[in-house]
């Protein structure tokens, strides 16, 4: 299995992997995907998944492909469902790594702002010069 995706920054990335794990791997973009000569990769473990749904209104991404084609689960206001619907998010290009947080979800300590803690951006409907 291979996934490539490029974050907002261009940074190209490589999810690999097979029954034994996943690698998370930094590309140059230069090179058609392929890992850096200097052997630059992360722990996946310190990433969050890629997402399987986003929800067409709100936003919000989810991890479950089951519940694509359904009402949104979130409660923005805490009370009362969101009216969007969870869509497919697993096409390549669907989701990029977050800029500010590289996939881990937090900016130091903090949880991370732009994409909320996710540690993707779901980019599928976004113009390119709005990612």
């Amino acid at each position: 299995m291979a996934h490539c995706c490029k974050d907002l920054s261009g940074t190209i990335w490589r999810l690999s992997g097979g029954m034994c794990g996943l690698s998370l791997t930094v590309c140059d973009s230069s090179s058609n995907g392929q890992p850096r000569e200097d052997g630059a990769g992360l722990d996946v473990a310190d990433k969050v998944r890629l997402p399987e749904t986003h929800c067409t209104r709100c936003g919000h991404i989810g991890y479950n492909i089951t519940l694509a084609n359904q009402q949104c689960g979130r409660r923005p206001d805490g009370k009362n469902r969101c009216k969007g619907l969870t869509a497919s998010a697993i096409n390549v290009g669907d989701c990029e790594v977050c800029a500010a947080c590289a996939a881990t979800g937090y900016v130091g300590d903090r949880r991370c702002e732009r994409c909320s803690g996710h540690g993707w951006q779901y980019v599928r409907d976004l113009p390119e010069h709005m990612r």
